[in-house]
């Protein structure tokens, strides 16, 4: 999106004049007014999902509850996503009815999926609870290659995570990221389906996000962009 509105507007990108030279963008989060103008408009492209993602190899639950404010005010250490994101939930037993600590993982800063992570479990940057890390900007969304051992825990987009599993099918622009990566399931809800060797998107899942393609407002009626 930066990149565009410099081409639009004739500012340096990254040091560089790129006037004309980007025609659109693609956002996994939508307009925001932190950022006001009528420069851009965005375009609802597709309705991705997030659930959360864990390492393959441990014993961390498949199913957990979404969780709320109002549900973590009656139970604050039950095991929701809510509560484990706000810190009150910290702990699971592993299968060796050991502890094991929780360690909530945001993507790195600026990430759409972060952004719509907060929004979705009531956080804040800049005051995030103390648990959750980014582990100084390393995580990459939609990367499980953070996921290394059986406390952590990430969002990852349910799209993402089926179009990397289809990578040798696709164009080589799509890369195989999951890594140890397993999604989990929601409130009972799985992530995807599964029909012969046809895997898709759950369309009943709860957490879900329009993504967008953003183009130069002015640039509408452009047959081009049309």
């Amino acid at each position: 999106q930066a990149a565009l509105s410099a081409s639009i507007d004739g500012s340096a990108y990254n040091g560089v004049v790129i006037t004309g030279d980007v025609d659109f963008a693609r956002s996994s989060s939508g307009p925001s007014s932190t950022y006001p103008g009528t420069q851009l408009t965005f375009i609802p492209f597709a309705r991705d999902a997030v659930s959360y993602a864990v390492n393959e190899a441990s014993d961390f639950p498949r199913d957990i509850p979404e969780g709320s404010a109002a549900a973590a005010a009656g139970n604050p250490t039950a095991l929701t996503l809510w509560n484990i994101y706000h810190c009150t939930a910290t702990t699971y037993t592993d299968s060796n009815t050991n502890p094991v600590t929780i360690i909530p993982l945001l993507p790195q800063s600026g990430s759409g999926t972060r952004k719509f992570w907060d929004s979705t479990f009531g956080l804040t940057e800049g005051s995030l609870p103390s648990c959750v890390t980014d582990l100084n900007g390393t995580v990459e969304e939609h990367n499980g290659s953070a996921l290394t051992g059986p406390g952590d825990i990430m969002p990852f987009s349910i799209s993402q995570y089926i179009a990397q599993g289809n990578w040798q099918g696709l164009p080589s622009t799509v890369q195989e990221r999951r890594h140890a990566a397993a999604l989990g399931s929601i409130d009972g809800i799985t992530p995807y389906q599964i029909t012969g060797s046809t895997v898709v998107q759950n369309p009943n899942f709860e957490i879900n996000r329009l993504v967008y393609n953003v183009v130069a407002t002015s640039r509408l009626t452009d047959p081009t962009i049309k």
